[in-house]
Protein backbone atom coordinates (compact mmCIF):
# COMPACT_ATOMS: atom_id res chain seq x y z
CA UNK A 1 0.00 0.00 0.00
CA UNK A 2 1.36 3.29 -1.03
CA UNK A 3 0.46 6.18 1.84
CA UNK A 4 -1.25 9.23 0.21
CA UNK A 5 0.01 12.47 2.12
CA UNK A 6 -1.95 14.57 1.27
CA UNK A 7 -3.58 17.39 2.83
CA UNK A 8 -7.12 16.38 3.55
CA UNK A 9 -7.74 16.42 7.14
CA UNK A 10 -10.20 13.52 6.98
CA UNK A 11 -7.61 10.99 5.38
CA UNK A 12 -5.76 8.90 8.28
CA UNK A 13 -4.41 5.96 6.61
CA UNK A 14 -3.15 2.69 7.76
CA UNK A 15 0.51 2.15 8.31
CA UNK A 16 0.81 -1.22 6.51
CA UNK A 17 -2.05 -3.80 6.00
CA UNK A 18 -0.19 -5.45 9.41
CA UNK A 19 -1.34 -2.26 11.72
CA UNK A 20 -3.87 -0.81 12.87
CA UNK A 21 -2.71 2.32 13.43
CA UNK A 22 -3.53 5.19 11.87
CA UNK A 23 -0.95 8.00 9.79
CA UNK A 24 -1.89 11.43 11.73
CA UNK A 25 -2.82 14.28 8.76
CA UNK A 26 0.17 16.13 8.32
CA UNK A 27 -1.10 19.24 8.77
CA UNK A 28 -1.78 18.46 12.85
CA UNK A 29 1.44 16.28 12.50
CA UNK A 30 3.35 19.63 11.26
CA UNK A 31 1.88 21.68 14.29
CA UNK A 32 3.02 19.49 16.50
CA UNK A 33 6.42 19.81 15.21
CA UNK A 34 6.32 23.38 15.41
CA UNK A 35 5.45 23.01 18.48
CA UNK A 36 8.36 21.11 20.07
CA UNK A 37 10.52 23.26 17.81
CA UNK A 38 9.39 26.41 20.10
CA UNK A 39 9.73 24.54 23.45
CA UNK A 40 13.13 23.99 22.37
CA UNK A 41 13.47 27.47 21.24
CA UNK A 42 12.30 28.80 24.72
CA UNK A 43 14.05 26.59 26.57
CA UNK A 44 17.29 27.62 25.10
CA UNK A 45 15.83 31.62 25.45
CA UNK A 46 15.54 31.02 29.11
CA UNK A 47 19.19 29.35 29.44
CA UNK A 48 18.27 26.09 30.53
CA UNK A 49 20.48 23.34 29.67
CA UNK A 50 18.84 21.51 26.91
CA UNK A 51 20.09 18.08 28.92
CA UNK A 52 17.36 19.37 31.61
CA UNK A 53 14.15 19.09 28.69
CA UNK A 54 13.94 15.32 27.57
CA UNK A 55 11.29 14.75 24.91
CA UNK A 56 9.96 10.98 25.60
CA UNK A 57 7.31 8.95 24.51
CA UNK A 58 6.75 9.03 20.99
CA UNK A 59 7.67 11.73 19.81
CA UNK A 60 11.33 10.30 20.89
CA UNK A 61 10.91 7.59 18.63
CA UNK A 62 10.35 9.81 16.15
CA UNK A 63 13.81 12.08 17.24
CA UNK A 64 15.49 8.42 17.26
CA UNK A 65 14.50 7.59 13.70
CA UNK A 66 15.25 10.78 12.20
CA UNK A 67 18.90 10.64 13.32
CA UNK A 68 18.80 7.29 11.14
CA UNK A 69 16.97 8.38 8.32
CA UNK A 70 16.90 12.02 8.12
CA UNK A 71 14.54 14.28 7.18
CA UNK A 72 12.03 11.92 5.21
CA UNK A 73 10.62 10.34 8.55
CA UNK A 74 8.89 13.68 8.81
CA UNK A 75 6.61 12.45 5.95
CA UNK A 76 6.17 9.13 6.78
CA UNK A 77 6.23 8.16 9.98
CA UNK A 78 2.57 7.72 12.15
CA UNK A 79 2.83 10.85 13.60
CA UNK A 80 1.68 12.25 16.92
CA UNK A 81 -0.70 14.08 18.71
CA UNK A 82 0.70 15.23 21.92
CA UNK A 83 4.14 15.76 22.92
CA UNK A 84 5.44 14.43 26.13
CA UNK A 85 8.40 16.08 28.17
CA UNK A 86 10.79 15.34 31.40
CA UNK A 87 11.62 18.88 32.99
CA UNK A 88 14.03 18.13 35.33
CA UNK A 89 15.39 21.74 35.47
CA UNK A 90 13.90 23.47 39.03
CA UNK A 91 11.77 26.53 37.73
CA UNK A 92 12.16 25.61 34.20
CA UNK A 93 8.80 24.47 33.59
CA UNK A 94 7.27 28.20 34.28
CA UNK A 95 9.95 29.90 32.01
CA UNK A 96 9.52 27.47 29.07
CA UNK A 97 5.34 27.99 29.72
CA UNK A 98 5.75 31.98 30.05
CA UNK A 99 7.74 32.15 26.88
CA UNK A 100 5.54 30.02 24.57
CA UNK A 101 2.57 32.66 26.52
CA UNK A 102 4.96 35.37 25.13
CA UNK A 103 6.12 34.40 22.02
CA UNK A 104 2.59 35.29 20.20
CA UNK A 105 2.55 32.12 17.87
CA UNK A 106 -0.53 30.70 19.72
CA UNK A 107 -4.27 31.84 20.10
CA UNK A 108 -4.26 30.69 23.50
CA UNK A 109 -2.08 28.57 25.99
CA UNK A 110 -3.40 27.23 29.13
CA UNK A 111 -1.80 24.96 32.06
CA UNK A 112 -4.01 22.13 33.99
CA UNK A 113 -2.99 20.18 36.54
CA UNK A 114 -3.29 16.49 36.37
CA UNK A 115 -4.44 14.08 39.01
CA UNK A 116 -0.95 12.66 38.95
CA UNK A 117 1.50 14.76 41.30
CA UNK A 118 3.69 16.61 39.43
CA UNK A 119 2.59 16.72 35.95
CA UNK A 120 0.86 19.43 33.87
CA UNK A 121 -1.10 19.77 30.67
CA UNK A 122 -0.34 22.29 28.40
CA UNK A 123 -3.15 23.18 25.39
CA UNK A 124 -2.08 25.72 23.06
CA UNK A 125 -4.28 26.29 20.33
CA UNK A 126 -2.83 27.33 16.66
CA UNK A 127 -3.70 30.61 14.86
CA UNK A 128 -5.97 29.87 12.04
CA UNK A 129 -4.59 27.32 9.67
CA UNK A 130 -6.23 26.96 6.44
CA UNK A 131 -9.45 24.93 6.81
CA UNK A 132 -8.33 22.63 10.21
CA UNK A 133 -11.21 23.55 12.64
CA UNK A 134 -10.31 24.81 16.70
CA UNK A 135 -10.43 21.68 17.75
CA UNK A 136 -7.31 19.79 15.28
CA UNK A 137 -5.28 23.32 15.81
CA UNK A 138 -5.35 22.47 19.50
CA UNK A 139 -1.85 20.74 20.67
CA UNK A 140 -1.42 19.30 24.18
CA UNK A 141 2.01 18.95 25.88
CA UNK A 142 2.03 16.61 28.71
CA UNK A 143 4.98 18.33 31.19
CA UNK A 144 6.56 16.18 34.17
CA UNK A 145 8.39 18.76 36.65
CA UNK A 146 11.01 18.10 39.11
CA UNK A 147 9.79 17.36 42.82
CA UNK A 148 10.93 19.87 45.17
CA UNK A 149 11.29 17.84 47.89
CA UNK A 150 13.07 14.68 46.55
CA UNK A 151 14.39 16.42 43.75
CA UNK A 152 13.29 13.97 41.45
CA UNK A 153 10.78 13.43 38.42
CA UNK A 154 8.24 10.68 39.13
CA UNK A 155 7.53 9.34 35.53
CA UNK A 156 5.86 6.15 35.43
CA UNK A 157 6.77 4.95 38.85
CA UNK A 158 10.50 5.87 37.85
CA UNK A 159 12.64 8.41 39.92
CA UNK A 160 14.18 10.51 36.83
CA UNK A 161 16.99 12.69 38.24
CA UNK A 162 18.62 15.93 36.63
CA UNK A 163 21.23 15.26 33.86
CA UNK A 164 24.08 13.97 34.48
CA UNK A 165 22.92 10.83 35.74
CA UNK A 166 21.31 8.33 34.09
CA UNK A 167 17.76 8.77 33.05
CA UNK A 168 17.08 5.42 33.80
CA UNK A 169 19.97 3.11 32.48
CA UNK A 170 21.82 5.41 30.49
CA UNK A 171 22.04 9.19 30.92
CA UNK A 172 20.10 11.02 27.74
CA UNK A 173 21.24 11.35 24.21
CA UNK A 174 21.54 14.98 22.59
CA UNK A 175 19.80 15.02 18.91
CA UNK A 176 20.04 17.82 16.28
CA UNK A 177 16.73 19.76 15.72
CA UNK A 178 16.17 22.20 12.74
CA UNK A 179 14.26 25.55 13.03
CA UNK A 180 14.23 28.20 10.13
CA UNK A 181 17.66 28.82 9.87
CA UNK A 182 18.53 27.96 13.40
CA UNK A 183 19.51 24.49 15.20
CA UNK A 184 19.16 23.00 18.75
CA UNK A 185 20.19 20.48 20.58
CA UNK A 186 17.54 18.62 22.01
CA UNK A 187 17.55 15.12 24.79
CA UNK A 188 15.96 12.08 24.19
CA UNK A 189 16.73 8.78 26.08
CA UNK A 190 18.39 6.48 25.06
CA UNK A 191 17.22 3.36 22.77
CA UNK A 192 17.13 0.91 25.64
CA UNK A 193 15.40 3.68 28.14
CA UNK A 194 13.18 4.33 25.13
CA UNK A 195 12.30 0.85 24.86
CA UNK A 196 11.48 0.38 29.19
CA UNK A 197 9.45 3.03 29.25
CA UNK A 198 7.19 1.59 26.38
CA UNK A 199 7.14 -1.55 28.26
CA UNK A 200 6.12 -0.09 31.11
CA UNK A 201 3.00 0.81 29.52
CA UNK A 202 1.87 -2.89 29.96
CA UNK A 203 2.16 -2.25 34.02
CA UNK A 204 -0.47 -0.07 33.56
CA UNK A 205 -2.82 -1.02 30.96
CA UNK A 206 -1.75 -5.07 30.46
CA UNK A 207 -1.03 -4.54 26.63
CA UNK A 208 0.74 -2.34 24.09
CA UNK A 209 -1.60 0.02 21.57
CA UNK A 210 -1.01 -0.41 17.81
CA UNK A 211 1.45 2.77 18.24
CA UNK A 212 3.42 1.46 20.60
CA UNK A 213 4.08 -1.78 19.10
CA UNK A 214 5.02 0.68 16.23
CA UNK A 215 7.23 2.59 18.07
CA UNK A 216 8.93 -0.43 19.67
CA UNK A 217 10.08 -1.55 15.88
CA UNK A 218 11.19 1.52 14.89
CA UNK A 219 13.57 1.82 18.24
CA UNK A 220 14.62 -1.99 16.88
CA UNK A 221 15.03 -0.18 13.20
CA UNK A 222 17.49 2.20 14.88
CA UNK A 223 19.38 0.01 17.19
CA UNK A 224 19.93 -2.33 14.12
CA UNK A 225 21.70 0.38 12.23
CA UNK A 226 23.57 1.37 15.01
CA UNK A 227 25.04 -2.02 14.97
CA UNK A 228 23.39 -2.90 18.66
CA UNK A 229 22.97 -6.88 19.34
CA UNK A 230 19.83 -7.48 20.08
CA UNK A 231 20.32 -10.18 22.82
CA UNK A 232 22.15 -6.93 24.44
CA UNK A 233 19.34 -4.56 23.77
CA UNK A 234 16.51 -7.37 24.67
CA UNK A 235 19.00 -7.54 28.44
CA UNK A 236 19.61 -4.31 29.38
CA UNK A 237 15.63 -3.77 28.73
CA UNK A 238 14.14 -6.38 30.92
CA UNK A 239 16.63 -6.01 33.40
CA UNK A 240 14.38 -3.02 34.27
CA UNK A 241 11.42 -4.61 34.29
CA UNK A 242 9.93 -5.24 38.05
CA UNK A 243 7.90 -8.42 39.31
CA UNK A 244 7.50 -11.92 37.68
CA UNK A 245 3.63 -10.86 36.77
CA UNK A 246 4.67 -8.49 34.84
CA UNK A 247 7.71 -9.81 33.23
CA UNK A 248 5.08 -12.34 31.86
CA UNK A 249 2.74 -9.99 30.06
CA UNK A 250 5.73 -7.90 28.98
CA UNK A 251 7.04 -11.04 26.96
CA UNK A 252 3.53 -12.08 25.91
CA UNK A 253 3.25 -9.01 24.14
CA UNK A 254 7.02 -8.44 23.05
CA UNK A 255 6.43 -12.37 21.32
CA UNK A 256 3.29 -11.26 19.50
CA UNK A 257 5.10 -8.07 18.38
CA UNK A 258 7.69 -9.88 16.52
CA UNK A 259 5.80 -13.13 15.82
CA UNK A 260 3.36 -10.32 13.74
CA UNK A 261 6.36 -8.75 12.51
CA UNK A 262 7.47 -11.83 10.60
CA UNK A 263 4.33 -12.99 9.74
CA UNK A 264 4.19 -9.87 7.61
CA UNK A 265 7.49 -10.28 6.37
CA UNK A 266 6.17 -13.51 4.93
CA UNK A 267 2.93 -12.88 3.41
CA UNK A 268 4.95 -9.09 1.78
CA UNK A 269 1.78 -6.54 2.67
CA UNK A 270 4.32 -3.95 3.96
CA UNK A 271 4.39 -0.41 2.08
CA UNK A 272 7.82 0.15 0.94
CA UNK A 273 7.06 3.71 2.92
CA UNK A 274 6.15 1.68 6.17
CA UNK A 275 8.89 -0.59 5.87
CA UNK A 276 12.14 2.04 6.34
CA UNK A 277 10.87 2.42 10.16
CA UNK A 278 11.41 -1.89 10.59
CA UNK A 279 13.84 -3.83 11.95
CA UNK A 280 14.92 -6.49 9.09
CA UNK A 281 13.08 -9.86 9.32
CA UNK A 282 16.42 -11.45 10.59
CA UNK A 283 16.95 -9.05 13.38
CA UNK A 284 13.31 -9.61 14.57
CA UNK A 285 13.90 -13.42 14.04
CA UNK A 286 16.63 -13.27 16.78
CA UNK A 287 15.14 -10.68 18.48
CA UNK A 288 11.96 -13.52 19.02
CA UNK A 289 14.02 -16.67 19.23
CA UNK A 290 16.21 -14.55 22.08
CA UNK A 291 13.18 -13.12 24.06
CA UNK A 292 12.68 -16.45 26.01
CA UNK A 293 16.28 -17.71 26.27
CA UNK A 294 17.12 -13.96 27.77
CA UNK A 295 15.19 -13.91 30.87
CA UNK A 296 13.86 -17.93 31.01
CA UNK A 297 14.57 -17.91 34.51
CA UNK A 298 12.41 -14.43 35.19
CA UNK A 299 9.74 -15.61 33.02
CA UNK A 300 9.04 -19.13 34.72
Amino acid sequence: MKYNIGYNIDMAENLSACSQEMLQPRMEWNLVLKLAKNISKETGDAGIDPHQVVFVGGFATFLHSKQELGNRVVNFWRGTHDVDIVITDRGGTGKILAGLQKAGQYQFVDSAPSHFVNKQTWSLQNKPQGFLSEEARITDVDVYFLNKQSGNVIFNDRQISPYPAKFITEPVKMNSFSYGLNKAQVAIPSIVDCLIMKLDIIKFSDKLREKDKNDILSLLMVAERKGINETDLLRKTLDNVNGRGVMKKVSKELEGVFTGLIQCYKHGNISPDRKIFLPSEDYVKRSRDRLTSVHLGNIR
